[in-house]
């Protein structure tokens, strides 16, 4: 009989995924690298560090670097690489400092003009008024053996080295999709980007969002690898794993409004859905209920017709519909009857 759905889950994966950086991605990247490496040091000089291009170091973050890009169409991709090099935070306590000169390693006038957020320096491409392209550049500082993230924007009052362990995330997340059954787990936290895109789409602020980070690791936490008669079954882990990641919310018995918290597995261990309120965790558990009541609906059904109309209620005409059931006749059977 094989895992239900196993072609529909297999053909919408191949919809969904991003093997690969794109070739544009690509070349605005190594320019950037290539900028930062080539005029840094020269900003730096100016507010009196002193380091050379084989003193900055590059390694990626995020979803590019454990593969589990999504490539929909209306989903703009982004890249974070980090920048990091020796520096003496107690003698510069001041990260903006930093930041403002990796901005303006990159700033060229006129023609790119990136931003400093509070965690990174972006630089965003444009098109016909639309971002198609966005790349984010963390900056750590490596002060006695210890890596420290740049905070804060430019302008604010609020700003830190925050002590982190971001090649230590790094490697949590790369034991997470190692081996052959990481490749399941990739899949899993694919259709929960879908799933993230489908429910809130360009129209919710960042704060209202859940981070994709977080769909990542607590998938990874849940995780138990299923296969039937051979075959991966990506609905029965799916559904594992949603269960799992609804039984992480409680309710505040006050408000009778859910909420969340996970830490990260490594320094600063810091609360990952930290920017949603009260009110937006609540409305993410709504949603997320939804998700499992159709999943476990998917689980229960006993055709795979009835199933997958389920999961194309979730997830979008991107999961296909298998062909009808058939009648004894052969024909395909009306929607609603019951030969």
């Amino acid at each position: 009989m094989g895992a239900k759905l196993y072609k529909q889950f297999q053909d919408f994966h191949n919809t969904i995924k991003l093997d690969k950086e794109t070739s544009q991605l690509k070349e605005k990247r190594e320019t950037l690298q290539t900028d930062i490496k080539n005029k840094l040091p020269q900003k730096l000089e100016g507010i009196g560090i002193e380091i050379t291009k084989s003193d900055l170091h590059f390694f990626d973050q995020g979803s590019y670097r454990q593969n589990v890009s999504t490539g929909i169409v209306s989903d703009a991709p982004d890249r974070d690489v980090a920048v990091d090099f020796e520096l003496d935070i107690e003698a510069y306590n001041d990260p903006r400092k930093i930041k403002k000169c990796v901005r303006d390693a990159l700033k060229i006038e006129n023609k790119r003009n990136p931003l400093i957020k509070e965690p990174c320096v972006t630089v965003k491409y444009l098109k016909a008024g639309e971002e198609k392209i966005h790349i984010d550049f963390p900056v750590y500082a490596k002060h006695n053996g210890n890596y420290y993230l740049a905070r804060g924007k430019e302008f604010s009052q609020s700003y830190e080295w925050e002590h982190c362990d971001p090649y230590g995330l790094n490697e949590h997340l790369d034991n997470l999709f190692a081996g052959a059954k990481g490749n399941q787990l990739r899949r899993i936290v694919r259709y929960l980007k879908k799933w993230k895109l489908e429910n809130y789409g360009d129209s919710y602020s960042k704060d209202q969002i859940p981070p994709s980070i977080a769909f990542t690791l607590m998938a990874g936490d849940a995780f138990v690898y299923k296969i039937t008669d051979g075959q991966d079954d990506d609905l029965l882990a799916l559904n594992t794993v949603v269960n799992s990641i609804k039984n992480k919310f409680s309710c505040n018995l006050i408000t009778g409004k859910y909420t969340i918290k996970y830490s990260l597995p490594v320094r600063p261990w810091s609360n990952v859905f930290y920017k949603m309120t009260e009110d937006y965790q609540d409305r993410f558990y709504r949603k997320w209920l939804t998700l499992c009541i159709k999943v476990q609906n998917a689980v229960d059904a006993s055709e795979e017709y009835e199933a997958a109309k389920f999961l194309q209620e979730i997830f979008g005409t991107d999961f296909e519909l298998p062909p009808k059931p058939q009648t004894k006749t052969g024909t395909a059977r009306n929607e609603y009857s019951y030969a």
